[in-house]
């Protein structure tokens, strides 16, 4: 069975050499929690955008649970069969990973009270090599590899989500030493 909105061939063309370096694809599996009527969804990445888990004290978080908290969204979907807005069942896979895998950390959240962006110093933990990511997909991805070693970060330095600007830290190819690009100028 094959989705409508998001057809697999998409990741299918052989031609396309970019979506296998970069190109990631999340399955999304909505169960109304009336009906228990399945909607299932394959939703393409260039990079994965997960949010960091908000914690007492800026206690420290592990890349782990991040990914799990993008795999375990609180949604509502409209049930078709119900013809309401319901709460789901979601369950969330990785369906396809990347030669190369861009996580994003969601560093801004809104503030309720008054609805205005706030950015989060919650230190995440993630390892330098060997990040396993098979629990978070299906386990059945032909001819992928799991593991994946960190050769860049791009950090955010600024009080708030909308002023401050960008450090990058780069491992060279060769060498293994890491290099800092700060290309602040005042």
């Amino acid at each position: 069975m094959r989705c409508v909105r998001c057809p697999l061939t998409i990741f299918q063309n052989d031609f396309l050499q970019i979506i296998d370096i970069f190109g990631v694809q999340v399955k999304r599996n909505f169960a109304c929690s009336t009906c228990k009527t399945h909607r299932l969804y394959f939703d393409p990445y260039w990079s994965i955008s997960i949010p960091i888990p908000v914690r007492e004290n800026e206690e420290v978080v592990t890349l782990e649970e991040c990914l799990k908290k993008f795999l375990t969204p609180e949604a509502e979907f409209y049930c078709g069969v119900c013809k309401v807005e319901r709460n789901s069942i979601p369950c969330m896979t990785i369906e396809k990973l990347p030669a190369v895998l861009v996580i994003r950390l969601e560093q801004a959240v809104l503030d309720e009270p008054t609805w205005q962006p706030k950015k989060l110093n919650t230190p995440v933990k993630f390892p330098l090599v060997e990040l396993d990511m098979a629990p978070f997909t299906n386990n059945n991805i032909p001819g992928n590899s799991y593991q994946y070693n960190l050769y860049g970060i791009s950090q955010h330095v600024g009080e708030t989500p909308d002023e401050g600007y960008y450090v990058s830290y780069c491992k060279h190819p060769f060498s293994n030493h890491w290099h800092c690009y700060d290309a602040y100028a005042e």
